[in-house]
């Protein structure tokens, strides 16, 4: 009898879990579209992605902006979170992945 050999895994889809500061600074991020924000860690939003590999590695940088920030060029909004009354933080990505 013979064996069949086995076949490399299909890649597959998880929601991904990346802690980014909220302190002015570029962070790596996957590039899956944004699942869901919240801000439950003080100064840290928690950001969960969907990504299509077994294993996701940073692909694109992400900074948080307040409402009053200026908005860096070549970043989009991916999106936005309350903390209390009147503070949101808003997170923006690259538009193209690193």
């Amino acid at each position: 009898m013979t064996e069949t050999p086995l076949e490399e895994p299909a890649p597959y889809r998880r929601a991904t879990r990346w802690d980014i500061p909220i302190d002015d600074n570029n962070h790596p991020m996957g590039a899956g579209p944004v699942l869901l924000i919240a801000n439950n860690l003080g100064l840290v939003l928690e950001v969960w992605t969907e990504e299509n590999t077994p294993q996701p590695e940073p692909t694109r940088t992400v900074r948080t902006v307040a409402s009053t920030d200026l908005i860096p060029n070549g970043y989009e909004h991916l999106a936005s979170v309350t903390n209390g009354p009147g503070l949101v933080w808003h997170l923006y990505g690259t538009t193209e992945a690193k």
